[in-house]
């Protein structure tokens, strides 16, 4: 009969498919392969928003922006809050806070980048959201060694690996994120007033990651809060001090960026006691050099 003739090609095919599954479980590391599928997702979640937003009339263009703006980080966190709970590993609120907000933070800069570079070709569009998928990626990856060296509250060797991969994430994300903020229509006080909260964020994730490095130093709390605070306040100066320059808001923000890579460099070094002035000096330079093309190039 034909339904039984279907029926037996479906029940072939799932017991096919299941086969396929069960062959792959076995050679894929399920957990990546979940990190992906949530990355991919965040991503897409992002640039649809974000096409959306285009569609809206000039007239609610900030009202809409700050409601988006909201939904992108409240869905993105609720995404981080559904993974962290089903780790299961630890569920304290500041583990969940820390790894909540680079999602966040990651999912933002997507959707603010699709907005305000909205001439941008296709194929770079897709490179761009494979960046964000990878840093995504990167950063889930991070959270999971972080919950698992803390859990066992001793060092494993493929941490150290990782946390080279830190100060290119949040370099990644800063660079993203500032060149956005200062695209916003908005009071330029205000748009230091973001990114220097930003930065704050930044620098005390920084700080959570490496704390469980085993070769760094333990800081208290007021010495935590006051290296935190001081480097915050040099990206900040310095993105006050080239707000009123005549120049794109894609130099400012790369400009900024390269501060902020400074403190990084800075905040590194103060950990694992290994200061010096050849590094202050090489970390300068880049911001030196990219505070000069600001100034060769104007609109």
């Amino acid at each position: 009969m034909p339904f039984v003739e279907k029926y037996m090609s479906l029940a072939g095919i799932t017991k096919s498919l299941a086969a396929w599954y069960q062959l792959l479980a076995g050679k894929i590391n399920i957990k990546k392969f979940k990190y992906v599928i949530f990355s991919g997702a965040l991503v897409a979640f992002a640039f649809l928003l974000a096409q959306r937003f285009l569609l809206v009339g000039e007239s609610m263009k900030f009202e809409t922006l700050v409601i988006y703006t909201l939904a992108a980080i409240l869905v993105s966190a609720g995404f981080g809050y559904v993974l962290h709970y089903f780790e299961g590993i630890d569920r304290s609120f500041r583990t969940f806070a820390y790894g909540s907000f680079m999602i966040s933070t990651l999912v933002l800069s997507a959707f603010l980048s699709f907005i305000y570079y909205p001439n941008l070709t296709v194929a770079i569009k897709i490179v761009l959201a494979f960046f964000y998928a990878a840093m995504l990626y990167s950063v889930l990856l991070l959270n999971n060694l972080v919950v698992v060296v803390g859990s066992r509250e001793e060092s494993i060797p493929v941490y150290r690996v990782a946390l080279s991969w830190v100060q290119i994430v949040l370099l990644g994300v800063s660079i993203s994120l500032f060149t956005t903020l200062f695209k916003i229509n908005v009071n330029p006080l205000v748009q230091i007033i973001f990114l220097t909260l930003f930065t704050l964020a930044f620098f005390n994730y920084f700080h959570y990651v490496y704390s469980y490095a085993g070769d760094v130093k333990t800081t208290t709390k007021p010495e935590k809060l006051t290296l935190i605070i001081s480097l915050s306040c040099l990206v900040s100066w310095s993105a006050f001090c080239i707000l009123f320059f005549p120049t794109e808001s894609f130099l400012r923000g790369i400009f900024v960026s390269s501060v902020f890579l400074l403190g990084l460099g800075y905040m590194q070094s103060y950990l694992k006691n290994s200061l010096g002035k050849r590094l202050i000096y090489d970390y300068a330079f880049i911001s030196v050099f990219f505070f000069i093309i600001l100034i060769v190039f104007k609109p």
